[in-house]
């Protein structure tokens, strides 16, 4: 695998990595606006259409055989308008923290449509979109609305729990999983607060967005989902994305203006 730091094997020989792109950004445009709770769908073709371009010698980075463990492979974010299930997808971001090859980056910026139409059918709630590059960099650089840094961060689109729930309060679930998924990333502990007080695991919310990919996934594939408030000791950087589906736009926080510690 071509990797920053590591002797590099023969395929990569010929290639430049420039571990200073880590992430691209599209401006999403439509006839007819894609909403923020079908956003995943988008994120998903986006990445089948990036995964039967890239074939070269790092398929874990884009997940055309399945994905690395560590978190350094893509994420595929669309980036709506706010939190709202009316909110609209007007901005695309393609962050990978392990950095892009020179030739990743050509064939990512050569995306330039997607569609939910199907051989015989419409995929509903995905009109086609063009997407039009708007910058290549860093997050700071290129999407500085998910960076912050901050101490407190709310719910973009819901948090999905990865884990099946225990013998707990919902709360105590919740936030075991959360801080769980934050130890998996290297990541510091935080108070986690929902933001419903909806008794049940999906909250009134989350109800509203797709929870689950394009076909084979199915409407009884929807992960539960929910808002949350997170609180660091400290200031934090983006992005933050956590949870199931954190690849393909859920779980992902945005920052909050600073107050004084609780």
């Amino acid at each position: 695998m071509c990797e920053p730091g590591r002797l590099r094997s023969r395929s990569c020989a010929t290639r430049q990595f420039d571990s200073a792109i880590t992430a691209i950004r599209f401006a999403v445009t439509s006839r007819v606006p894609l909403k923020t709770t079908h956003g995943v769908i988008l994120a998903d073709e986006i990445h089948r259409i990036a995964a039967s371009r890239l074939d070269g010698p790092r398929p874990a980075v884009f997940g055309q055989r399945g994905a690395a463990t560590n978190h350094q492979h893509a994420h595929w974010i669309p980036i709506p308008t706010g939190p709202e299930p009316g909110a609209t997808v007007t901005g695309f971001l393609v962050w990978v923290p392990g950095g892009l090859m020179l030739d990743e980056v050509s064939h990512l910026i050569g995306i330039r449509r997607a569609s939910g139409r199907r051989s015989g059918y419409q995929v509903k709630g995905f009109p086609e979109v063009d997407l039009l590059l708007q910058a290549t960099g860093t997050p700071i650089q290129v999407a500085p609305e998910l960076w912050g840094p901050a101490r407190r961060w709310r719910s973009l689109t819901p948090y999905l729990p990865v884990r099946y729930p225990k013998r707990q309060t919902l709360d105590e679930y919740i936030t075991a999983d959360i801080r769980t998924e934050l130890n998996y990333r290297n990541l510091p502990t935080a108070t986690v607060t929902r933001l419903s007080p909806d008794k049940g695991l999906s909250d009134h919310w989350a109800r509203a967005f797709r929870r689950y990919r394009l076909p084979p996934e199915k409407l009884n594939d929807a992960r539960p989902g929910l808002g949350v408030s997170l609180e660091f000791d400290q200031d934090h950087e983006g992005p933050l994305a956590l949870g199931q589906l954190s690849h393909f736009g859920y779980g992902v926080f945005m920052p909050q203006p600073s107050g004084p510690p609780r």
